[in-house]
């Protein structure tokens, strides 16, 4: 009978102590998540400013408004580990397809962050106005070198100004690359340039595969491939004494220039 109580308060006894390990160990976990908690919340992770570089201060106040509703904008459960202004709720490369889709008038975007002064810059540089892009519906865009739509433009007659109108009727939006080798309508571009063009307005025929440019009174009209560089015909164009006794030039075989 005595074995029998000694065991039964040695078995209460473990029973007890398995307990208190168990309670103790469910303390100390919530002592280390809430250790962590405290750490990652800490004033040492806040970001202080938002420096942004390169752009002119409307559109930099614009980014930096942008980058902080970005870092206030995380999920319930990094709410509960991270404070509202935190370092540690972003990768640097979310944050640029961000920007980059918010403002599609900027490219080069790299963001940087400078955990010692608790700082974010962000370097982004504006997209030039290489051209305008318009439809069959005299809507107008820009694109850049990259050939990069990035910015509504008004319908405008400026003979100076670099255009191509598309007799497609397929819809271009804002941020898409024009339905064109961008490198050989730089390069047709350039030719104009060289050979004094005095209108820089371009028809493009995507059946025929080919670009012509608008009619001009004492110049001719000028027919290009869509699939070749016209720079090699540019010394023979630059030998002709009087462009405007010539009705049209033909550059759409390779390597053969046609006028008369």
């Amino acid at each position: 009978m005595r074995d029998y109580l000694q065991e039964k308060r040695e078995e209460n006894r473990r029973k007890k102590g398995k307990k208190l390990r168990v309670i103790i160990g469910i303390v100390l976990v919530i002592i280390l998540i809430s250790g962590v908690i405290w750490l990652l919340r800490g004033s040492w992770y806040t970001v202080q400013s938002v420096s942004v570089e390169q752009l002119d201060s409307v559109l930099s106040q614009e980014v930096a408004s942008t980058t902080d509703s970005y870092i206030h904008s995380r999920s319930f459960l990094a709410s509960i580990f991270l404070n509202a202004n935190s370092f540690l709720g972003f990768g640097g490369n979310s944050l640029e397809q961000e920007i980059s889709r918010t403002y599609p008038v900027l490219t080069d975007i790299t963001v940087s962050k400078n955990y010692f002064t608790r700082v974010i810059t962000i370097q982004a540089r504006e997209r030039a106005k290489t051209a305008l892009w318009c439809d069959s519906q005299n809507s107008c865009w820009w694109f850049d070198d990259d050939g990069v739509v990035f910015l509504e433009a008004p319908v405008t007659q400026g003979q100076l100004l670099k255009k191509v109108i598309s007799s497609s009727n397929t819809p271009i939006t804002i941020g898409q690359h024009i339905p064109l080798d961008s490198s050989v309508l730089n390069s047709i571009f350039s030719f104009l340039d060289a050979i004094h063009a005095p209108g820089k307005s371009l028809l493009w025929n995507p059946a025929l595969e080919e670009i012509t440019t608008e009619a001009r009174k004492g110049f001719p009209t000028i027919y290009f491939s869509t699939r070749q560089d016209p720079s090699y015909a540019l010394p023979s164009i630059e030998k002709i004494s009087n462009l405007q006794n010539i009705s049209y030039i033909d550059l759409r075989v390779t390597n053969r220039i046609y006028y008369r």
